[in-house]
């Protein structure tokens, strides 16, 4: 590429006629563009951009022998791997998709190219690039730090192609399947969804940078930021029926981006619609990407079984395709800074803040009705939300992750702690009015797969079926399948006795645990345990009504499954009872047996050793007593 200056130079010495620069510009075709026209693409998908690399680099090897090997795209080298499709079917077959079908897969590529790039003698290497990981100095702290650069490799063409089918075999296919699969259903979404529901696309656009025109030097570097969180919010007019597209704008002085931000902005936008608009609504359709900070994680999910009691209506939320969630909150938050710029610029406002900065834009705004009193379709809006009314401290809604989070791109909250997921979205006919089991589409999406989360503070009911009992186990599907949540007590010291969630504060004990008084030795026969859903102690006095529990900590006690979820009931410490009901005895003997005797170097010697025979068997005498005392379902032989 070059400018049009160093191009007329060029002509000029390579061509005995010679041209003015206005004639040379003047004769430009049209099909030629300056580099005013180039534009700058950005925040790409890094799985795809690596396959494009190679790509071009293997287009370059084959264009002077083989140009009918050439690829077009990512999806011509992923459908060269593919059985052909089924006529009249937009997509190729999911088991050929998901790389089950033993009919197809990287092979076919592989024969593609058999005998065309195999190492020769004299055959060049050739060179190609890819985004990677590499490792460089900070310059101003001198430490090691790691970023993700375009770097240059060279190899023979084999190491390229083996490395284009690495990517290839499993991951690409499915990647590029889902990306295609969200837009379009999203797409259909848009241009029909039912009556009294709403389709929400939220994104956080980057924030803007607030400067000023005639700017001094010692300003340009304590610059404020804004948060700008675009909302296009779809309706239908509760006047005439038809597509109502707004844009809901949130401005704030908050600069975190969590989730938490995100339910405040949603509050917002519900409110707006509700109070402002006049509109009826029963459900929701929020359309985001998989950020795991903002939209995709245990807390935005929690908020999605939530939304009945937020709301007052159901919400799905779906998600673009990983790295594939560009969307057009990108080109508002550009028509938003666009017009602070250039007021700016024009020396028509100063910004020096948020605040300022929502008054800039504020003019941007379009209402419910036109100038003649017609009903306005393409409406604006812009709120403001300030940091102090964003609520983080939200512990009802910190829960256990889903497994499987990052595959899933369709959650439907049903109530308090309970949701449904699918893999992939569907807005057929059928879908959209809730007649899942008619679903059009099941060659290619799973039926909904209930999930009961389970919260990590067993004092706050997660289910709606939990208020009123909290701290009874919610069953997570996955979570009798996963090791971390199978912690059981094991040779527990006193650093591992269970934790007291809500015990009165009367209760202390001589070892700073507050609410655990100690337990004797008598009371031992009255604990009794269910395998299926807690370790319980209840003692025989009338004057305890009501018990205490507490949550086990990931430790093991005698091979049995409790989970880190099950609970201990009553005024109990776990494997240290029986040791305090003779600790006492045991330490009087401990310094008669000590101080008696000569003060010999060897007497010492044989003392010491004689205590920590001393420890061992009371520690044998505690585990046995432990293990017969406990009922028959505590013994796991």
């Amino acid at each position: 590429m070059m400018s049009q200056k160093s191009l007329w130079n060029k002509w000029n010495i390579e061509n005995q006629t010679q041209l003015s620069f206005s004639k040379f510009c003047e004769l430009r075709p049209k099909n030629v563009l300056t580099q005013g026209h180039r534009k700058l693409y950005q925040c790409l998908c890094e799985y795809c951009e690596n396959v494009k690399l190679k790509l071009i680099a293997i287009n370059r090897f084959l264009a002077h022998d083989h140009p009918e090997l050439k690829f077009t795209d990512e999806f011509d080298a992923v459908n060269k791997t593919l059985c052909p499709k089924l006529e009249a079917e937009r997509f190729h077959k999911r088991d050929c998709i998901d790389r089950k079908c033993a009919e197809c897969g990287t092979s076919k590529l592989r024969n593609m190219f058999d005998g065309v790039m195999e190492n020769e003698e004299n055959q060049p290497d050739v060179k190609w690039k890819r985004w990677d990981i590499v490792k460089t100095l900070n310059h101003k702290t001198k430490k090691e730090i790691t970023k993700r650069q375009e770097i240059e490799k060279t190899g023979p063409p084999t190491d390229l192609l083996e490395e284009l089918l690495d990517e290839l075999v499993f991951f690409l296919s499915p990647h590029l399947f889902e990306a295609r699969w969200q837009q379009e259903q999203f797409a259909e979404l848009n241009k029909n969804f039912p009556q009294n529901s709403i389709v929400l696309t939220i994104d956080f656009a980057e924030n803007f940078s607030c400067f000023s025109q005639h700017e001094i030097q010692g300003a340009h570097w304590a610059k404020d930021s804004v948060t700008i969180h675009p909302c296009i919010a779809l309706y239908r007019c509760p006047k005439d029926g038809h597509i109502v597209d707004e844009c809901i704008d949130i401005v704030s002085n908050d600069l975190l981006h969590d989730n938490h931000a995100v339910h405040t902005f949603l509050l917002e936008v519900v409110n707006h619609l509700k109070q402002q608009q006049k509109i009826k609504l029963d459900h929701a359709f929020i359309l985001s990407d998989g950020c795991a900070a903002q939209y995709k994680s245990r807390v935005p999910i929690m908020d999605v079984s939530c939304c009945s009691e937020d709301f007052g209506f159901t919400v799905e939320r779906c998600f673009y395709g990983s790295r594939h969630g560009k969307n057009r909150c990108d080109g508002e938050a550009g028509v938003i800074k666009s017009k602070a710029s250039r007021a700016i610029k024009n020396s028509e406002a100063c910004i020096p803040d948020a605040r300022s900065f929502l008054q800039c834009v504020k003019v941007l705004e379009k209402g419910a009705e036109k100038a003649d009193g017609a009903c306005n379709h393409n409406r604006r809006t812009i709120l403001w939300v300030s940091s102090d009314d964003i609520n983080r401290n939200r512990p009802d809604r910190n829960v256990k992750t889903v497994k499987g989070t990052r595959k899933l791109h369709s959650v439907l909250g049903i109530k308090r702690g309970v949701i449904n997921t699918r893999r992939l979205s569907c807005f057929c006919s059928q879908c959209r009015e809730k007649r899942y089991d008619r679903c059009l589409n099941t060659r290619y999406v799973e039926g909904w797969k209930e999930v009961r989360l389970k919260s990590f503070n067993r004092n706050i009911p997660v289910n709606e079926d939990d208020v009123g009992n909290a701290g009874d186990n919610v069953v997570h599907e996955d979570a009798a399948d996963d090791d971390e949540d199978r912690p059981i007590l094991e040779d527990a010291d006193d650093d591992d006795r269970p934790i007291l969630e809500n015990a009165d504060d009367e209760f202390d004990n001589d070892n700073g645990s507050p609410g655990i008084p100690d337990l004797q030795i008598e009371d031992i026969n009255n604990i009794s345990f269910d395998p299926n859903t807690s370790f319980s102690y209840i003692k025989d006095d009338d004057s305890v009504v009501q018990s205490q529990k507490f949550q086990v900590q990931k430790k093991t006690l005698y091979g049995s499954s409790i989970t880190k979820s099950d609970t201990l009931t009553g005024h109990y410490r776990t494997t240290n009872l029986l040791s305090r009901s003779v600790i006492f005895p045991k330490n009087c003997l401990l310094l008669i047996l000590f101080f008696l005797g000569p003060d010999t170097v060897s007497n010492l010697i044989y003392r010491c050793c004689f205590i920590c025979l001393y420890h061992f068997v009371i520690k044998v005498y505690v585990d046995l007593n432990v293990f017969f005392r406990l009922p028959k379902q505590m013994a796991i032989i």
